[in-house]
């Protein structure tokens, strides 16, 4: 299981659901980087996975209010 995979299982084990996986817009990310809707989801998704994912962080990019997804986790380089 790479990188991706494990990453969608830790958030189902905290029960995420609909996790998906896919490759990011592009490969200059570092750390974790977590898009939420809000400033408030991005935050919680944050809080859930700060322990497994010690570089985690939100941006100031959020995820459309009319896309699908609550929030997206983009796994970088570490």
């Amino acid at each position: 299981v790479g990188l991706a995979g494990k990453g969608k299982k830790t958030l189902e084990d905290l029960g995420y659901i609909a996790v998906t996986t896919a490759n990011a817009d592009n490969y200059e990310y570092t750390g974790v980087t977590v898009k939420g809707k809000t400033t408030a989801i991005a935050t919680f998704v944050v809080a859930d996975i700060k322990n497994t994912y010690k570089t985690t962080t939100f941006s100031s990019t959020f995820v459309d209010k009319e896309a699908t997804p609550d929030a997206i986790v983009i796994l970088g380089k570490e």
